[in-house]
């Protein structure tokens, strides 16, 4: 018993530190499965333990044959639920993930400038109408980078983020300021610039604030749905979009 409840009070205090560094993200359901694929892992293990080291008492006679282990039908529940959980974590990562049949979900993508400022806009229009199933649990963000060959795509931190919109089943315009000075993007200024628009889906409770890079969507349970870009003319200065595109806006 007391092992039982030593264990329960490590998990507890566990799960609150997963809690506190979570803050206010939220639990996805591979955290649900993990923690109770490892209650149950550690429950059964502390049950086989018991069942070694207290085996069945030796009875006198007229004593009816009872057992002062664990039950074997316990144990054996615990490890069909651990396999459970991690059976669904394996297919979640692998095989769970949104399938559109190769359509394209960015309808239409470039940049305009903002009227009356001297800085730009990254718009996009999404097809919405194939997530109406994640509409309950996820939204929707564009994220744009410049692509440069000698930086990865997945750990790249100059990207910008759009605020997260909901899924309506409908066509979605999103757009991001690309302030001059302020923006986290890098153009080159010798060479013509590749400017990548990402559509990711995150769940609820994950705030556009907590991804830095590519790799964090999937990382806080979301993934990328859909990519394209547009090809820019070379930018001075380096953290705007070609002052030439005043003249003659971006659009695909």
């Amino acid at each position: 018993m007391r092992a039982l409840v030593g264990s329960a009070a490590a998990l507890c205090f566990m799960f609150a530190i997963h809690c506190r560094y979570l803050n206010d993200v939220g639990m996805t359901f591979q955290d649900y499965g993990f923690w109770i694929g490892l209650g149950c892992t550690v429950v059964c293990a502390i049950y086989a333990l018991l069942g070694y080291h207290f085996p069945k008492q030796t009875l006198g006679s007229g004593q009816s044959a009872t057992s002062s282990g664990p039950k074997v039908w316990l144990i054996w529940l615990l490890i069909l639920a651990s396999l459970g959980c991690v059976s669904f974590d394996y297919f979640d990562r692998h095989y769970n993930k949104p399938v559109f049949s190769g359509r394209q979900l960015i309808t239409s993508y470039g940049l305009d400038p903002i009227a009356g400022q001297t800085f730009w806009a990254a718009d996009a229009t999404v097809d919405s109408s194939l997530l109406t199933q994640y509409e309950n649990d996820y939204k929707i963000i564009i994220i744009i980078r410049v692509s440069y060959a000698n930086v990865d795509e997945m750990t790249d931190t100059h990207i910008n983020k759009s605020t997260e919109f909901t899924i309506t089943g409908q066509p979605i315009s999103i757009a991001i300021p690309i302030v001059p000075n302020s923006s986290n993007l890098s153009f080159s200024t010798a060479a013509q610039n590749l400017l990548n628009f990402y559509l990711a889906m995150l769940p609820n409770g994950i705030s556009p604030d907590q991804i830095f890079s590519l790799s964090d969507v999937r990382t806080l349970g979301g993934q990328i749905l859909d990519r394209t870009g547009i090809t820019l003319p070379p930018s001075t200065p380096a953290t705007s979009p070609p002052a030439a595109l005043l003249q003659a806006p971006a659009q695909q």
